[in-house]
């Protein structure tokens, strides 16, 4: 197994020496008050504004960070260790502070926006989001104005005047990154959540992943597999709670990432969720790679919950899995086998699964809240199985947007909802809905009993093309679906038959194969079994 960070430290705030530049002095805390290393480094801040900033930073480009478009560290996130024994107000309080040698600085603000009272927290930092006060760069522009930060850490305000001496706000370790790693792994000797948590938590104090327990909180990303290469790779949990923290991170920053052909990652009771999704929602991308050669992705009975998007591929399996409040999914051939789709986060006329093989969704409950419930964008014929659509409408709240730019054929079977009245056809497109139904028949003799080798058939009325043309089974029973627009009109015949002579009685009748969930059409006569000419 191999447990790895994605990223660098920065600064390990365990020498006061880097830290004494801009900030007037810094100290290092004499109290074993500190996080990570041999201590943290602090100053007594009373009824101020003072900074612990290093100006002696790692892991970047000659202690440079670039995180411009294009640049060495695009996208990566600041993440640092911050403590006051003077109780502050979290908006403007604490902020995260960038400098670079030409005298350009910018500070953002970091959440919780409540009343801060003490104890090492981590506080996460967006370098793309604007910043909240800037000297010389501009609060907007960024990441672009970012492509030579050589100092980072934290600006910290007081606003109650202490008494003695020792280091009421203090800073511990910086980290610049994205998240942590899981790779390599065996059937025998699986990565799982815990690996990540403890890698973090227990062992390196990066503050990405922490946690007690089955309930684990995440400030950074997941990534399962290897970073390149098909080296392989095997994740495997269950039974976890994993919540992604109200923090400003950037859209795509909190995301679980699967990736490498030979990697294998099996979820089994996970739920994952967003503490804000109005802040910050979740990704899970299961990259295309993943199990081409061998492995995949499976999700069973799971719960995702603020999720923004679901990117899955041809080698993924969610079942029994429940979405709630998720924003956008895109299927690549994966199979969604009882799944339930609950307030998804869609605008109007908007979908929440772009599918290219609705074949391939199936027994899957989908509740409206806003848009469509799926958008095809590939043409062609599908059977649609056991699918209910709940409360969706037409137009921009139809269950069904094609937007194949071309024909759509779904048969659906097995109960599943008649969305024919109930889709959205984009430019050049058709779709065409045909109904599985039930339809069954039942011979009785005139005192009700059954019997069985009696001849039914039946007919469509419109072309008198044949639904069914067999004899009724030892319960008097004639069972057949009909695959077809619906609704449509039928007529039908009983024919009794017995050895010698052929007796019958020809009652013919229409009757309507209806349409919707569970529809069926059952049609009992009564058939007479004595020799007899005249019936």
């Amino acid at each position: 197994m191999a447990i790895t960070l994605v990223g660098a430290v920065a600064s390990s705030a365990d020498t006061a020496s880097h830290f004494t530049t801009r900030n007037g002095g810094a100290n290092i805390s004499g109290d074993d008050d500190n996080v990570e290393g041999t201590g943290a480094v602090g100053d007594k801040m009373s009824n101020t504004t003072e900074l612990l900033v290093s100006d002696t930073l790692s892991g970047g480009a000659s202690g440079v960070y670039d995180f411009s478009v294009g640049g060495n560290d695009e996208g990566a996130h600041i993440i640092a260790w911050a403590n006051t024994k003077t109780p502050i107000n979290g908006t403007t309080g604490i902020a995260t502070y960038a400098r670079n040698a030409s005298g350009h600085l910018g500070t953002w603000n970091n959440v919780p926006t409540a009343f801060y009272k003490g104890g090492f927290v981590t506080r996460l930092a967006n370098p793309a989001a604007d910043f909240n006060a800037a000297t010389t760069w501009t609060t907007t522009g960024n990441p672009a104005q970012l492509d030579d930060v050589s100092e980072v850490g934290f600006s910290f305000t007081t606003t109650t005047s202490i008494m003695g001496s020792f280091n009421n706000c203090q800073i511990d370790q910086i980290t610049i990154g994205f998240g942590i790693r899981a790779d390599a792994g065996t059937s025998g000797a699986r990565n799982d959540f815990e690996d990540i948590r403890s890698h973090d938590e227990d062992t390196n104090f990066y503050g990405w992943w922490s946690g007690v327990g089955d309930s684990l909180n995440a400030k950074g990303g997941a990534y399962i597999g290897p970073a390149t290469g098909t080296t392989a790779s095997w994740f495997e949990d269950s039974n976890k709670n994993i919540t992604f923290q109200d923090e400003h991170a950037a859209d795509g920053f909190y995301v679980i990432s699967v990736r490498g052909a030979n990697t294998t990652c099996d979820f089994t009771l996970i739920s994952v969720s967003a503490a804000n999704p109005t802040n910050s929602r979740w990704d899970l991308d299961i990259d295309s790679t993943v199990g081409t050669t061998t492995g995949g992705f499976t999700a069973t009975n799971c719960t995702f919950s603020g999720s923004r998007n679901i990117v899955l591929n041809a080698n993924s399996e969610l079942n029994g899995t429940t979405i709630i409040d998720g924003t956008a999914l895109t299927q690549n051939n994966a199979i969604l086998d009882g799944c339930s789709i609950i307030s998804a986060n869609t605008a109007d006329g908007v979908a929440y699964i772009t599918s290219d093989n609705p074949a391939d969704i199936k027994n899957c409950n989908f509740e409206f809240s806003d848009g469509h419930a799926i958008e095809i964008d590939t043409a062609g014929t599908y059977t649609f199985d056991a699918n209910i659509f709940t409360g969706y409408g037409t137009g921009n709240d139809a269950a069904i947007y094609n937007n194949s730019a071309g024909s759509v054929t779904l048969n659906i079977i097995n109960g599943g909802t008649d969305v024919s009245s109930s889709v959205r056809n984009g430019t050049s497109a058709t779709t065409t809905v045909n109904v599985s139904e039930s339809v069954e028949f039942e011979a009785v003799d005139k005192d009700d009993n059954a019997i069985s080798g009696v001849l039914v058939s039946a007919y469509l009325v419109s072309d008198d093309s044949q639904v069914v043309n067999t004899t009724t089974n030892g319960s008097g029973i004639v069972s057949t679906t009909f695959s077809g627009t619906t609704p449509a009109d039928m007529y039908y015949r009983y024919r009794k038959s017995s050895t010698g002579a052929t007796k019958y009685k020809n009652l013919s009748g229409l009757g309507t194969i209806a349409s919707g969930t569970g529809s069926s059409i059952k049609r009992s006569m009564v058939i007479d079994d004595i020799a007899d000419p005249d019936i």
